[in-house]
């Protein structure tokens, strides 16, 4: 993205892409406490970024890992055992809608994990090592997994603690749910739920937040 810096620390109109996201999951009024995990190296920038744009509900902000997997064990670690369901987001998906957190909060509620997800619109292809395609799976089944994700407590923990006995390194904390063999429920996500990858999905927030064109 800019300048090699972090993509949750990249302006988004007047503040941070992690101060959009922060403020949009302390809006909702299902969440009561949460956890920031961020390098270890931003934690007092992001404490002072936080108390300057006054964004709420912050229970406190935690050095992160090497990997998301312990970011959120690091995260989870610091969270008061009150808790009983928990909610993981990615910082940079800064335009995630209230409607959408409370139905992911809802469905691990009924279920005990859920995740949003949208519907895969382009035909995916497994392609071999020399380049040629070796298997066109059909779409119809095919999911494109998005935060939030919602737990009951017991099971991420249960997860977490079953991975690193694994020695599996996952790339979310629903297939690492799904590794216990428990449901996890696909929630209808949004397009419009941006993951801020390239400088394209920047350019395409700026526009959804009126801050510019695509």
């Amino acid at each position: 993205m800019r300048g090699g810096q972090p993509k949750q620390f990249i302006k988004l109109g007047h503040c941070p892409v992690i101060i959009h996201t922060l403020s949009r999951l302390a809006s909702c009024p299902e969440l009561e406490s949460i956890i920031v995990a961020v390098p270890s190296e931003m934690v007092a920038e992001v404490e002072d970024l936080i108390g300057r744009h006054g964004v709420g509900k912050i229970g406190a902000v935690v050095p992160g890992g090497e990997t998301r997997q312990r970011s959120v064990s690091l995260g989870l670690a610091a969270l008061a055992l009150e808790f009983d369901y928990i909610l993981v987001h990615d910082a940079v998906r800064p335009l995630v809608d209230q409607a959408l957190i409370s139905r992911v909060i809802k469905a691990a509620r009924e279920i005990g994990a859920a995740t949003a997800a949208i519907p895969v619109q382009d035909t995916l292809a497994q392609v071999g090592r020399k380049g040629f395609v070796s298997n066109l799976p059909p779409r119809t089944r095919l999911w494109q997994v998005q935060t939030p994700q919602a737990f009951w407590r017991p099971h991420l923990e249960e997860a977490q603690q079953k991975a690193w006995a694994d020695n599996h390194l996952g790339t979310d904390e629903a297939g690492l749910v799904v590794r216990l063999g428990r449901p996890v429920k696909v929630v209808d996500g949004s397009p419009l739920n941006l993951k801020l990858t390239t400088p394209h999905d920047l350019k395409l927030a700026e526009a959804m937040l009126g801050l510019g064109e695509v």
